[in-house]
């Protein structure tokens, strides 16, 4: 068995197993730029009508509303006095 050979053939078959595994990701990469893109543009149109609802309502509906906000746990006390 010539030795030369057999290392020129393992070496063809790497070659072409990293090609293939190459284009998946190539493939799986430009698939999920896509998805990330349609994603984007939905949440931008999202955006853009919630945008125009509040334009709407008024300078009111943005305002803070400090007592709203709050997290349930913000007036428990930990420690008692």
């Amino acid at each position: 068995m010539n030795i030369s050979r057999t290392l020129w053939r393992i070496q063809i078959v790497s070659v072409r197993n990293g090609a293939r595994y190459d284009a998946r990701m190539r493939f799986i990469f430009v698939l999920v730029t896509l998805f990330d893109m349609a994603l984007g543009f939905w949440s931008g149109s999202q955006l853009l009508s919630h945008i125009e609802q509040w334009k709407a309502s008024g300078p009111l509906a943005l305002r803070w509303r400090p007592f709203y906000c709050r997290p349930p746990w913000w007036d428990w006390q930990l420690i008692s006095s």
